[in-house]
């Protein structure tokens, strides 16, 4: 009920019941993501986050966007999965924006952390030849140095074709 009262005198007064309707607020936006996982990444391999960006609030569905990604990443607009294959190494802060389809659009943002490690280098095999470089029919041969190699992920295991009867290679030292 309003009422109005006037400044004249006598006053007159006026009164009227109206009616009004309170709805349930919609939850305000929020990214709930905290950091991806995994947060590393490697330069010029495919990466997938293993959980997309997530919020709650607003209306569903959301529209996602990200800027400050490294070079080569994107994220999904509709599910928030952070993607792609990098180009450079370095830790990146980007931003994450959520946008919800109510009318007027909420949004909100999130600054996150990608670290992008260095690419390992190629594998290659740096013997040149095997020391001594000469086997004796029936005689035992074990090479004085174990074939060696650099780059790529160690342990390393290797294999060999080729050799003659009798010889072979010892698959985690190289002898």
């Amino acid at each position: 009920t309003v009422t109005v009262t006037d400044s004249s005198s006598p006053q007159k007064t006026d009164s009227k019941t109206l009616t009004i309707t309170v709805t349930a607020a919609t939850p305000a936006l929020s990214i709930t993501t905290a950091s991806l996982n995994p947060p590393t990444a490697t330069v010029g391999v495919g990466y997938a986050a293993q959980q997309a960006v997530t919020a709650t609030g607003g209306t569903t569905p959301y529209s996602w966007s990200a800027s400050g990604l490294p070079n080569g990443m994107g994220i999904n607009s509709s599910s928030g999965a952070v993607f792609g294959t990098p180009t450079v190494a370095g830790t990146f802060n980007f931003t994450v924006t959520v946008s919800d389809s109510s009318s007027p659009q909420k949004t909100a943002s999130k600054t996150l952390t990608i670290t992008v490690a260095a690419a390992a280098p190629a594998l290659s095999i740096t013997t040149s030849s095997l020391n001594p470089p000469t086997a004796s029919v029936g005689v035992g041969y074990a090479a004085q140095q174990a074939v060696t190699a650099t780059g790529g992920t160690t342990p390393y295991s290797w294999s060999a074709s080729g050799l003659p009867n009798g010889m072979g290679i010892n698959s985690s030292s190289g002898a």
